[in-house]
């Protein structure tokens, strides 16, 4: 098959993998290009290599259709999304549509074209680099990305963890601004850093400490303070000025935050104001 060349999905005689790891489908996305798909066809094709090239580059594959991950004997069946993964999650969508419905919104087959990839980049540069570029890229998509590139990077899969988070009854998971301050107690950890590493590895990223902010969220969660609250800035920008005060540290911050009562915690929760530092420590304050 050319590189170049339009096929149809059938015409391979593959199945469709995804990158484990890569951003997941989102909902949003995934409404717009089933409508489109719905009203004008498949505009543009999927850009897919063979699997056995990710397997080389040590992915990890997992089934398009049904998530499950992808055993190495069965790899040669594989094509891998490396662009548009969200136009292959709407024709499956649509697809299921039309067998509930009887309707016949979805294509026949999907269209496809390999990679050209002219400067030999690997799989998972190749995937955030499509990504940049096709669609504005959020905080948790460029967490993503650095994390795919960097995956034994603990900063970063710590990272994705938080930002990955569903919060059914508070949107989106962890913003990268305060996961930054969590896992750097600063505002270090930026988009254009994240960016940065998936082309130059992990030395561009900050120093962190993924224990104290594992032991920040499990301590906040014991106390009663829900991720959607923690996903804000006042506790950790609170917790970091704490630590910072000489007469307090690390330990003395962390037994500050384990003696928060349920009525105290309820009143900090209802902060919404500039100065939720002062309002903070007046919460405590009124208990000593």
């Amino acid at each position: 098959m050319k590189q170049k060349e339009i096929l149809f999905l059938e015409q391979t005689g593959k199945k469709v993998a995804f990158v484990k790891g890569n951003r997941g489908v989102n909902s949003k996305n995934l409404k717009q290009k089933a409508e489109s798909i719905k009203l004008y066809g498949q505009l543009m094709p999927i850009m897919v290599v063979d699997a056995t090239v990710a397997l080389e580059e040590g992915l990890e594959l997992v089934d398009a259709r049904t998530g499950e991950s992808i055993p190495k004997e069965k790899i040669e069946e594989y094509l891998v999304i490396i662009e548009g993964q969200h136009r292959y999650a709407a024709y499956l969508l649509l697809k299921e549509l039309d067998a509930k419905n009887g309707s016949h919104v979805a294509p026949n087959d999907i269209l496809i074209m390999y990679s050209p990839n002219p400067k030999s980049i690997s799989i998972k540069k190749q995937i955030s680099e499509c990504n940049i570029v096709s669609v504005t890229w959020d905080g948790g998509d460029y967490i993503t990305g650095a994390a795919l590139c960097n995956p034994t990077s603990e900063l970063l899969q710590y990272a994705k963890d938080l930002a990955d988070l569903n919060l059914t009854s508070a949107g989106k998971g962890y913003p990268l601004s305060t996961i930054s301050l969590i896992t750097t107690f600063g505002d270090k950890l930026t988009k254009v850093v994240l960016a940065k590493s998936m082309e130059e590895g992990v030395s561009v990223l900050p120093t962190g400490d993924v224990e104290r902010g594992r032991r920040f969220i499990k301590t906040a969660r014991s106390v009663g303070f829900p991720d959607a609250f923690l996903k804000s800035r006042p506790l950790i920008e609170w917790f970091i000025d704490e630590t910072n005060d000489s007469s307090v540290g690390l330990e003395g911050a962390f037994q500050k935050l384990e003696s928060f009562t349920p009525v105290e915690v309820e009143k900090i929760r209802k902060v919404t104001t500039s100065n939720y530092l002062e309002i903070i420590r007046g919460i405590l304050s009124a208990k000593l």
